[in-house]
């Protein structure tokens, strides 16, 4: 591996680092479904999620997640208008 791809790759590293740095912060939750604890059991993940965090921007993932059922939100926000689920 040459000098330009491991500093391509440390970016890379640094990147996801920050991205999740940031979405702890923002959130006090990271959403990584790779994680090991997470996959074994998600109950008490998805528990904290709902209480911190129900409509979660999960900024590794680059999308947001909905811990619950929001029946408000499928109205849709004064700005953006109606949700629309795409499928």
């Amino acid at each position: 591996m040459g000098v330009r791809q491991q500093l391509d790759q440390a970016q890379t590293i640094a990147e996801s680092a920050f991205r999740a740095l940031h979405e702890k912060l923002e959130s006090g939750v990271l959403f990584l479904p790779i994680q090991k604890e997470l996959r074994a059991d998600p109950h008490p993940y998805y528990r904290r999620l709902r209480e911190r965090d129900p409509v979660h921007r999960s900024r590794l993932a680059g999308g947001w997640m909905l811990s619950r059922e929001h029946s408000q939100y499928k109205r849709g926000c004064p700005i953006t208008g109606p949700m629309t689920i795409p499928g």
